[in-house]
């Protein structure tokens, strides 16, 4: 009853009672045509005589100051830029305001309609006519017909909102024998009277907020839920559903909950961070200024069986953000930061792909040693210099071909000696000469001859030493480079938008715009962005 009481309360919605010898009925209405006129009652002072006919013997009408203007406001996620507030105002002085948030509305008109009864409300009952009588035939939630009151303007109909009844007879056993002395103070020893309230037909009756909505002030455990099969299901807000311990009706599918907004550490626009529970998961709900009906999670909880990825408090040094794949499992990505002295590291795990995208310098220092390890091929491609610096011994090992291929000049320079050794074949080709320079001796050796140059001369060495008589040069394999092949490009992504001016001023302005302007607003701002 509570739960009806209060919706009736919050839409201006009233109900009375009409009682029959054949039956009792509970009306509900929000205007004033659904209550019942009783028969006219004629007023007549309380002057001590006895009327022929049941009379009204008192009635007095109170004024009170009542608010005047009502404004209620609330926000909506899914239009935060929109400013939702709406406004009642009357005609009576002075200006009051009644302003309250959250209105618990997400459109304009809900508010309108919301604002509207709270005014409603507050003036229900600003003219309360207060009256006793002795007619029994007085009901509430029915118009009294007041006549022959002094005040021809009393003379009119009035909305009955509370009537006691109250009646004695003496010779009642226990009202003969009571020890209370404090009611033969009243002059009334006999018979029926009562007391009412009544406000005028033309007022529009909203009964008064006494049922407040139920608040949850602290938090709660529930945990994640979806249809079966799935693994992590969201909406395009990273909201989820769960439910809670407490229910004995969910079965844990995507029916349990509305959806629920997840809390995270950092909320841009397109930019942020976010990690979705995933079904199973436990998470600890907070509802929103306390409202049952709002609910978001504030974080998720490990327990006995979702337990943490390294056992505590042995790796209680340890901080890490590990994920496990989907669908599926079996894999993970992860970034783990030890912190115990002397084992500092920052671990780094791609189940997969690892893109990286640097836009301007990256700098990396090494204190001691740099081991790399690619199980297959290794691209590089720099579109402008490589520089490398070596101040010891480099060691180089290709155990298979090795393809150089140099587009202008290359220039090596060697501050000792060169050794070369190749198993079968050396081969030099230049396309116009070919120049080598020994400052001391130049030596070639082949098949057991050989050809020296030095300070001394020209030295020719072989069985036969033939000069224009025949014969032909060797010839050589000749070089055949391979070029690298293509790169792949990492992943990218876009950065994210700044708060624009539109956002800013919407959380600063007082006077509330409607939806089609504040569009208008928006689209001019990102012009002016541009």
């Amino acid at each position: 009853m509570h739960f009806i009481q209060r919706l009736c309360e919050e839409e201006g919605i009233h109900y009375h009672f009409q009682h029959s010898a054949t039956a009792h009925k509970l009306i509900f209405g929000d205007d004033q045509t659904v209550f019942p006129k009783l028969q006219p009652v004629a007023y007549q002072q309380d002057s001590g005589m006895v009327a022929s006919d049941p009379v009204i013997k008192r009635f007095d009408l109170r004024l009170e100051t009542r608010t005047s203007r009502t404004t209620r406001r609330d926000y909506d996620f899914e239009k935060p830029r929109l400013t939702l507030e709406s406004e009642h105002r009357g005609d009576a002085l002075p200006d009051l305001e009644d302003y309250d948030y959250p209105g618990r509305f997400v459109d304009r008109a809900r508010g309108k309609h919301l604002a509207k009864r709270a005014l409603e409300r507050h003036r229900s009952d600003f003219q309360l006519a207060e009256g006793k009588s002795d007619q029994p035939l007085l009901v509430s939630g029915h118009f009294l017909a007041l006549t022959q009151h002094p005040k021809a303007k009393w003379n009119d109909l009035w909305l009955l909102t509370e009537v006691h009844h109250e009646g004695k007879q003496p010779q009642v056993l226990e009202e003969s024998v009571t020890s209370d002395t404090t009611a033969l103070k009243d002059d009334f020893h006999q018979g029926y009277r009562n007391r009412f309230q009544a406000t005028p037909w033309d007022v529009p009756n909203r009964p008064p907020l006494r049922h407040a909505k139920s608040r949850i002030l602290g938090s709660q455990s529930a945990v994640v839920t979806g249809p079966k099969g799935e693994e992590i299901h969201c909406d395009e807000y990273g909201r989820v559903k769960v439910q809670f311990h407490w229910d004995r009706e969910g079965q844990a599918d995507d029916k349990t909950s509305c959806w629920l907004r997840v809390s995270s550490a950092w909320a841009g626009a397109q930019y942020g961070g976010i990690a979705i529970p995933r079904i199973g998961m436990e998470v600890l709900v907070t509802f929103l200024e306390g409202d049952p009906d709002q609910p978001l999670i504030s974080g998720c909880l490990y327990h006995k069986e979702n337990t943490v990825p390294y056992a505590l408090p042995a790796n209680k040094t340890r901080s890490t953000f590990k994920t496990l794949s989907s669908m599926g499992g079996g894999g993970y990505n992860e970034l783990r930061i030890e912190d115990k002295k002397g084992q500092e590291q920052i671990y780094l795990h791609a189940q997969r792909d690892w893109d990286e995208n640097i836009e301007h310098d990256q700098k990396i220092r090494v204190g001691n040693e740099r081991h790399d390890t690619v199980e297959k091929n290794s691209y590089s491609e720099f579109k402008a210099e490589e520089h490398h610096t070596v101040y010891e011994d480099r060691k180089v090992e290709a155990q298979a071909s090795d393809h150089l291929t140099v587009g202008v000049n290359q220039h090596v320079k060697i501050g000792t000696g060169q050794f070369m050794d190749a198993g079968q074949e050396i081969h030099l080709s230049g396309g116009m000469k070919v120049v080598m320079e020994a400052g001391a001796e130049l030596t070639l050796i082949g098949g057991g001859s050989f050809i020296k140059i030095d300070a001394g001369g020209v030295t020719l060495s072989g069985p036969v030493i033939n000069i224009n008589s025949g014969g032909g040069p060797g010839s050589g394999t000749g070089a055949a480079p391979l070029l690298p092949g293509p790169l792949k490009q990492a992943d990218a992504d876009k950065a994210g938008q700044l708060l624009v001016p539109a956002q800013r001023q919407a959380l600063m302005r007082r006077t509330p715009r409607c939806e089609i302007c504040e569009k208008a607003a928006a689209q001019a701002a990102k012009d002016a962005a541009k």
